[in-house]
Order: C-alpha cells, then structure tokens, then sequence
C-alpha cells in the first residue's frame, strides 16, 4: 500500500517532504511494515531524485551496544542532508534496537488483528474442516500433505449405481506418481498419498468400529492400561508431527517474502524478477496457510485431555452403540469419527469415542496412540458379499489402520 501523502509528494515531485517523511517513519512504525510500499515506490521511479550518492557524516557505528538515542537522532539529522540507501538501511537496523520494545508491542497487536480477522474464517473451517460437503468422506479424509480429497467416478456397475474413489487435492494439479511415471515424468515434490477407494474406506470403518465397540469391557481395560499412566504412557498422533512440518514450510516462505522485499528495496533485483518470484511466493503461503486450516486446534494432549478420554470412554462404554444387522450406518461413522488422515502406508483413524459425540465435525483436539489393526483380503472379500451391488476388485491389499482417541 502507498500512502496518499507519499503519492502526491512524488507527483509534486516534493522531495524534501519526502526525506521527511522517511526519516519520521521508523519512530512511527520501527518495523517499517507500514512504508515498504512507499519505499519501493519512489525507488521505481528512477526519475525522482530522491536518493543520493552516499556521503560520510556522522560515523555509522558496527556495535550495537553503541546505538543509543542520541546516536538515533544523530544519523536523521544526516538522512535530511543526505538521503542514501546505505545510510536508511543502517538507520533501519539501528530502530530494530533503539525501538526494541515498540517493535514487540507492535508485532503482538497485529497478531491479534490478524486472529480477530480470520476467526470467522477459521471457526467455519474448525466445523468443516475446511471442506463442505454431503458426502461423508470427502468430510472426514485428509492428506499427510494437508490437503483434503476430490471425489472422482471410479466405476458404474450400473445405471442406478456408481463406485467413487477419492484422491489428495494436490494430485488432480500434479498428476498421481503412477501417472507420472507412465508419462516418463519427475515424480520429485508430488504426493504420494494412495487412492482410495469408496469400498476400502468402508470397509475399513466397519473393522475399526467392531474392533472398539464389540467388547466394551476389552476396549476399557485395554485403554485404562495406556492412559491410566497419563501423558508419559501416551503416543501422540502422527498429525501432529505434519502440522509442525507445515508450519515450518509456512515460516520458509513468509522468510523468503521478507528478503524478497529488502532485495527489491536495495535495488538488488530489478522490478520485474521480483514481481515474478513475489507472486510465486504469495502462492506458497496461501496454499501453505490453506493446509494449516484444516488441522484446526489439533495439539499435543495434556494431563487433563489423557484423564477425559478415559472418563469419556468408560461412559461410552457403559452403552456402547449397537449396529444393525452387524453393520455401523454412516450416522454412526460420522458420529465417532473425527477423521481419517491418509498416509503412503497406513490410515490413521482420529475417533470421537464420547458420549456427547455428535454428527457435526469437531476439532480433532489432542488425539493419542490406542491400537492398530490391518484389514485384510479377507475382511474385503466379506464386504463385498455383504454389499454385492458394488463393482467386486480385482486386487485386494491388506490396508494398516492405526486408531487414535
């Protein structure tokens, strides 16, 4: 953004009420986040007349320990008599200390504007988990790289009747690995999250309930004896792990738009280069910022999360749901289960084993480590008699599933 005052000074062609414009700023704004744009406008005009060829006054000073007020007034009274680049960047450094503590106060206000501004956003995202839709699992699924899953035709065994399989968001830009690797393509940088298809999912969600609900006393005792030892007996869920791996890209990237900036502000890089690799940038950090959404508040569990799942579970437990026919509904499914994250080699299952469970998707909190199981051709193979509308495959794979609660 450029300032009103900073535009009519450079089309007046004001250069003395710019110098004191600039060398007012960084008591005003020591971070100097509220100028960049001004600055980067009078350097592309080259015409302006503004900066000058660097004359030594006051000596700039190498030890900080030295830069005091009186050093800070000394050198803006040398940036009115000689306005050049390398004096305004040591000026700059020179605030981050002289205004050390206005620059914290600042920093700790515009986190909590920019909270306050996307908590609408955010509590929409917290109860969809960024994704609206009817369809169950395009709901509950989630990519190790954060993404959500596209929902695609897979097969129609009939006119009344279709097979989906859902895939990581990322994929439909890149292409699967299996695809890439067809078409001689670098498979360098592209998930590698599997496919997967509506009948594994199912088929999956039924095992992972009946191995939960089918022996309440078992599933009790065996959860008494992992959390009874509190957050020291505990595993923490893997997502944890990937959200911290998406705030590190995040951090990356909003670093490399900062020395972008100063770059272009010490005529490093021509206009053009920079605004090429800015949007390139601004790219990144969006998609980056997208992915962190749909981790919600996800955080590691605390005392008192490990000693409520436990209470929750025994009360669950004392009336556990009963499947029809020996077979969970999509109610029930999306009543117990906060979502499935998809992995290379396994699917992790984040379960809401409460009483107060509802339909509605809410945050995944603090998930642990409670078992695993591996659904087998076999278990595919009974599902598929049980469900003989759908179209039967032809590879059957033994699929890991590890249950968080």
């Amino acid at each position: 953004m450029v300032h009103e005052a900073v535009k009519t000074c450079v089309v007046e062609r004001d250069i003395e009420r710019l110098k004191y414009i600039f060398v007012d700023c960084l008591d005003v704004d020591p971070t100097f986040e509220k100028y960049k744009g001004d600055y980067e406008y009078c350097m592309n005009d080259s015409g302006l007349g503004l900066f000058e060829k660097h004359v030594e006054l006051t000596p700039m000073r190498k030890e900080k320990i030295s830069w005091d007020i009186s050093y800070w007034n000394s050198i803006k009274m040398d940036l009115i008599e000689n306005f050049s680049t390398k004096r305004f960047q040591h000026m700059r450094e020179v605030a981050k200390v002289v205004h050390a503590e206005k620059i914290e106060r600042l920093l700790r206000e515009r986190e909590q504007k920019l909270i306050e501004e996307k908590r609408p956003q955010m509590e929409k995202c917290r109860k969809n988990k960024g994704v609206h839709s009817d369809d169950l699992w395009r709901r509950k699924l989630r990519c190790q790289c954060g993404h959500a899953f596209a929902k695609t035709r897979w097969h129609s065994k009939s006119r009344d009747f279709t097979t989906y399989t859902y895939k990581c968001y990322d994929q439909t830009r890149t292409g699967t690995i299996s695809a890439r690797l067809k078409n001689g393509l670098s498979i360098e940088g592209v998930c590698r999250a599997p496919l997967v298809q509506d009948w594994k999912i199912h088929t999956m969600a039924q095992k992972v309930l009946h191995a939960v609900f089918d022996d309440p006393e078992g599933t009790v005792r065996s959860a008494a004896d992992m959390l009874g030892c509190g957050t020291a007996g505990v595993e923490q869920a893997e997502v944890l792990r990937d959200k911290s791996i998406i705030e590190e890209k995040l951090k990356k990237e909003q670093g490399r738009y900062e020395t972008l900036l100063d770059m272009r502000m010490n005529n490093e890089i021509p206009r053009e280069v920079f605004g090429r690799k800015q949007q390139e940038v601004e790219k990144k950090i969006a998609e980056l910022e997208q992915q962190m959404m749909q981790y919600g508040d996800v955080k590691p569990a605390t005392e008192a999360d490990v000693s409520g799942k436990l209470e929750n579970l025994r009360r669950l437990m004392g009336q556990p749901p009963v499947p029809e026919d020996e077979e969970f509904s999509e109610e029930d499914i999306d009543k117990y289960v906060f979502g499935v994250r998809v992995y290379e080699d396994r699917f992790e299952w984040l379960l809401n084993l409460s009483p107060e469970a509802r339909g509605e998707l809410d945050d995944a909190g603090s998930p642990v480590y409670f078992t695993k199981l591996t659904v087998t051709p076999d278990d595919e193979r009974a599902w598929f008699r049980m469900h003989p509308q759908w179209s039967k495959s032809n590879k059957y794979a033994e699929l890991e599933a590890w249950i968080y609660i």
